[in-house]
């Protein structure tokens, strides 16, 4: 049981390590040996759990796609209506990309591999989120009769990929400092880059707060302007009136609306 367990913990600290290199170098330039000393354990290990860089990757990306759809799937609350659960989907989506690195990684490699397999794809599981949704939303009868699903799911797709220009490239968010002489320049917001620290004794990956955070992304003014797009799109999807039930701020996509 101690040898599974320490087996299980070397092969999570591979994967966590793994992610880090990919996301600061990406696929090509990243090797097995960088990413065993990243993780601190010998290539006889690495190569003991993982036989390719492409296994590895592939992990990666299994654990980024069940990482997403575990934080999407505490957004669909009973009794919660689709369009809202869509609108905190985007803002759950911007802070995973923005704080998670295993998930971001796994975005990235989505770009850099192809594969035919649609489970090791983000863009592939939250297009079905996002098209899921919007079904269910004309269900509920909460769109405005003519409202094209394939032109609203573009629309949403785009605004995620959006939060991930943002988030990959270290740029400050959408939020124009002041003018004037007295105007002070935004700080970047992008997340820290692999150092050459080695990883902690147990890498578990990324701290949930820190992932889905609703109230420290405001505080910093991280992806407003994803609430301020949903008020200018809103009023073209729903009836008049019908959109003041609703709240485009992102506050119910954190751990606290569980």
């Amino acid at each position: 049981m101690a040898e599974q367990e320490r087996a299980r913990r070397t092969r999570n600290r591979l994967v966590v390590a793994a992610a880090e290199v990919f996301d600061s170098i990406g696929y090509e330039r990243a090797t097995m040996a960088r990413i065993s000393a990243a993780a601190g354990v010998t290539k006889g290990a690495l190569y003991f759990h993982f036989a390719t860089k492409d296994e590895l990757a592939r992990a990666v990306q299994s654990r980024a796609c069940e990482g997403s759809v575990r934080v999407l799937s505490g957004l669909d609350r009973p009794g919660v209506p689709a369009l809202q659960v869509l609108m905190d989907l985007t803002h759950a989506l911007a802070r995973l990309v923005r704080h998670d690195r295993v998930v971001r990684a796994g975005v990235l490699l989505s770009r850099e591999r192809e594969s035919a397999d649609a489970a090791l794809d983000c863009y592939a599981v939250w297009l079905g989120c996002v098209q899921a949704l919007l079904v269910r939303a004309e269900a509920e009868r909460a769109l405005r009769p003519g409202v094209c699903r394939d032109a609203v799911t573009a629309l949403v797709v785009s605004m995620i990929c959006g939060a991930e220009f943002f988030a990959l490239r270290d740029l400050p968010d959408v939020k124009a400092p002041p003018a004037g002489p007295d105007a002070v320049a935004l700080e970047p917001l992008g997340p820290d880059r692999v150092g050459p620290e080695p990883l902690g004794p147990e890498p578990l990956g990324p701290d949930p707060a820190l992932c889905a955070d609703p109230d420290r992304d405001r505080a910093d003014g991280a992806f407003e302007w994803l609430a301020r797009i949903w008020g200018l799109v809103l009023p073209a999807l729903v009836e008049t009136g019908a959109g003041r039930t609703l709240d485009a701020s992102g506050r119910a996509s954190g751990p606290s609306a569980g």
